[in-house]
């Protein structure tokens, strides 16, 4: 059976989810967390794309055997609440398939956003942007003299 060990911490209005799910057994499992806060999760992001296996209502994936999963996510709150304990369930657990004890499956699945998360940053590399030389005060007048 697996274990999850969920915490929040509230920081200006939003709360701060941790959560590790632990399996002891000898084989993988895969496995469904629910949030239990009260305001809309706001799950890791890539790109702008929910990170693999998150969703409106918690997150879904796979453990591998005698290991750890550690994930996080955070939710809106006001200002005066206090968390709710726990934050988060394991919803169900089951076996996991061979294939998915190796790979986790959400990881490789063709969707749009799976593919938005596979691309590369967008930014060219910090080396390839050439450095503006500073003007002194005199190559400015004179650029400024020859404008029409």
């Amino acid at each position: 059976m697996l274990e999850l060990d969920s915490r929040a911490e509230i920081r200006a209005g939003v709360a701060l989810v941790e959560l590790v799910v632990r399996n002891p057994t000898a084989t993988a499992r895969r496995f469904r967390v629910g949030d239990r806060l009260d305001g809309p999760l706001w799950p890791p992001r890539s790109r702008g794309v929910p990170e693999a296996g998150w969703d409106d209502g918690g997150f879904e994936g796979v453990v591998a055997p005698e290991d750890r999963r550690v994930l996080g996510y955070a939710s809106p709150v006001p200002d005066d609440a206090t968390a709710t304990e726990p934050p988060a369930e394991l919803v169900w657990t089951e076996r996991a398939g061979e294939s998915e004890a190796k790979s986790d499956a959400l990881t490789a699945e063709a969707t749009p956003e799976a593919v938005v998360r596979s691309l590369g940053d967008h930014r060219p590399p910090a080396d390839a942007v050439p450095t503006p030389t500073p003007r002194t005060g005199q190559e400015q007048t004179e650029n400024f003299r020859r404008s029409p």
